[in-house]
């Protein structure tokens, strides 16, 4: 994993994992009317990308402060909680 910080993050639900990424001005409880029937048949990552709400906004070292750099992050987490992929939602900047 690159950097030590670890972006705010909940994992809930059984089944394929499904990672919902936040638009620009969000925080991951923002996703709570897609999250609830989706609980039941995917196993959903939520966070808050570096600088949002809950998430740290300095870059751990080697990161840089771009897109390319939110990416990396998303790696680093997903590396983190052991997923090897996903399906993807994303909401404009996500």
């Amino acid at each position: 994993m690159t950097g030590s910080q670890v972006l705010t993050h909940r994992i809930e639900g059984e089944g394929p994992p499904v990672v919902l990424l936040n638009g620009g001005m969000m925080t991951f409880p923002s996703w709570e009317a897609v999250a609830a029937p989706l609980r039941a048949r995917y196993r959903l990552l939520r966070f808050d990308f570096r600088g949002q709400l809950l998430s740290p906004a300095v870059a751990p070292e080697g990161i840089p402060p771009d897109l390319a750099g939110h990416a990396a992050d998303l790696a680093a987490l997903l590396d983190r909680v052991g997923w090897q992929s996903a399906h993807f939602v994303g909401a404009s900047f996500g």
